[in-house]
């Protein structure tokens, strides 16, 4: 996953590795999620390849990368809380806690 935290100017080869497996099969993706890491579009663009906004007509996703999607989902909720936290003073847990409600409504 360290090319997921790549600089959004470092290009990710579009060639696949026969053993590539989760968002490596599919590079489009894994190289716009480079350029967005970090920036509140990335949470709409993860949540828009999750969701289905096609009525019914979207193929899908393999499993694993639907998998490590929603790992990133969470990790940049939790990103977001940690910079929340330092900012405001409110510790952590409840940093997360809050943004976790509000993501769910």
């Amino acid at each position: 996953m360290d090319r997921f935290m790549a600089p959004s100017n470092t290009a990710i080869s579009p060639a696949l590795p026969s053993d590539a497996c989760g968002l490596e099969r599919l590079p489009h993706v894994l190289n716009k999620l480079c350029q967005l890491w970090g920036r509140p579009e990335c949470d709409a663009y993860i949540s828009g390849l999750i969701m289905d906004s096609r009525d019914g007509k979207r193929q899908g996703l393999p499993w694993e990368a639907a998998m490590e999607l929603m790992f990133l989902a969470e990790l940049s909720v939790a990103r977001r809380a940690l910079i929340a936290s330092a900012a405001t003073g409110v510790p952590f847990p409840q940093m997360l806690q809050r943004l976790r409600e509000a993501s769910a409504r």
